[in-house]
């Protein structure tokens, strides 16, 4: 099973990823969409602003605090000129979060999705905060890859450096 500190090293790595493909976005591009009622590239890094940190809280508070608690965070509308700020206070949050938990947590604690069904701690955050973050990374890829930056390769996306 996945430990905490394997856990926070996924997490962190997807977050410099992202910060480095947000770096690369064109100029003027933020409107962008891939596709008819898809989310805009700002839209997008809005969403990858909390899309990490609020599930895990939510999983280990109850999803009953979702709303409430993103209300409070000031995460709800995030420009994209500030989302390697949010980035970094997100992996920030998920650090914080994740203090008081243990690996026996991760392999014991039984937690609800917001889908419905439960799973084990470890799991879950695999499910949710993991995939989320790597899946909307891989779409802030192409959202870049398709708006103009065409120098972007594989290595932009799975390791968060541009290629020599």
């Amino acid at each position: 099973m996945l430990t905490r500190d394997q856990f926070l090293a996924s997490v962190r790595q997807e977050t410099q990823i992202l910060k480095h493909i947000h770096g690369k976005i064109p100029a003027g591009t933020m409107g962008y969409r891939l596709g008819e009622g898809m989310r805009t590239t700002a839209e997008l890094l809005n969403y990858l602003g909390s899309c990490g940190w609020l599930p895990l809280h939510c999983a280990l508070q109850g999803w009953d605090t979702f709303k409430e608690v993103h209300a409070k965070s000031g995460d709800a509308d995030v420009k994209p000129e500030g989302f390697t700020a949010q980035a970094d206070r997100q992996l920030a949050k998920i650090e914080s979060l994740m203090v008081e938990v243990s690996d026996a947590d991760l392999e014991s604690r039984k937690v609800t999705y917001p889908w419905g069904g439960e799973a084990m701690l470890g799991e879950a955050l695999v499910n949710t905060t993991l995939k989320f973050m790597a899946s909307y990374r891989m779409q802030l890829f192409l959202h870049a890859k398709a708006a103009g930056a065409k120098d972007l390769s594989t290595a932009d996306c799975w390791l968060g450096v541009s290629r020599p």
